[in-house]
């Protein structure tokens, strides 16, 4: 795991590790990247930062927690896209309209406030980070095309195994997976159930699945994968969308 002293440091490298797996940025870009993290604000868990039907707010990118887009149908809630650290808000187009669904933290998070004017004007005159951009798009495209397939074709314990695989990769483009193959969860067993379609309690009986079968352990809120081609394997997970 990268470890990361300095949250000046942190915060300012966030953007370009995230953007930075998709297209090789130089320093120089790096840097151009770290002054868009400023005034940054800390939100507890369980508060919607984004209320379904409201309309488009200013622009902000996750630094630090957990957060997610879900739709909210009387009561029943259905996660339909999570949020880690340099996931941003209010950039593309599509968040320029009436929200259908809700931004919901799942954890603590710390966000801190995009200018998007500038951040379009440099990526007009930035090729390399114009295309991350435009990657980042599309990753998140293809991980609902995803997830909407695995809910439609994998039983719960299959679900959960390839949801963790991927939350391993994309953690691991960022430097928060540990050398034990180890990373954080801080979220809870409902939302758990919630992003894979199932009740807590089902969530709960998949979680002991991949536990009794030694696929992963669960500790203090840290997943361990012992053996990442096993899970890969049982989750028939592919990372290839994760990379357009």
């Amino acid at each position: 795991m990268v470890v990361l002293t300095d949250r000046a440091t942190r915060d300012g490298d966030i953007l370009a590790r995230k953007l930075g797996a998709f297209v090789p940025l130089s320093q120089v870009e790096r840097a151009a990247l770290a002054d868009f993290s400023r005034e940054a604000s800390t939100i507890a868990p369980a508060h919607d930062l984004l209320c379904q039907g409201s309309g488009p707010s200013p622009a902000w990118v996750l630094l630090e927690g957990m957060a997610c887009r879900l739709i909210d149908h009387g009561g029943r809630r259905q996660i339909v896209a999570l949020m880690l650290p340099g996931d941003m808000y209010g950039v593309c187009a599509a968040d320029q309209r009436v929200l259908d669904h809700t931004i919901h933290t799942l954890s603590r998070c710390r966000i801190a406030r995009l200018d998007r004017t500038r951040l379009e004007a440099l990526a007009a005159s930035t090729p390399a980070i114009h295309e991350a951009l435009r990657c980042d798009e599309r990753v998140q495209e293809a991980i609902l095309r995803t997830w909407l397939f695995n809910l439609g074709q994998m039983m719960a314990p299959e679900r959960l195994a390839h949801f963790l695989c991927e939350l391993a990769h994309r953690l691991g483009d960022l430097g928060l997976v540990y050398g034990t193959g180890g990373f954080r969860l801080p979220i809870s067993q409902e939302a758990v159930g919630a992003i894979i379609g199932v009740t807590r309690v089902q969530a709960g009986r998949a979680l002991q699945r991949l536990r009794s079968e030694r696929l992963i352990d669960f500790h203090g809120g840290v997943v361990f994968v012992p053996d990442f081609a096993r899970l890969a394997q049982f989750a028939q997970f592919d990372p290839a969308y994760l990379r357009p």
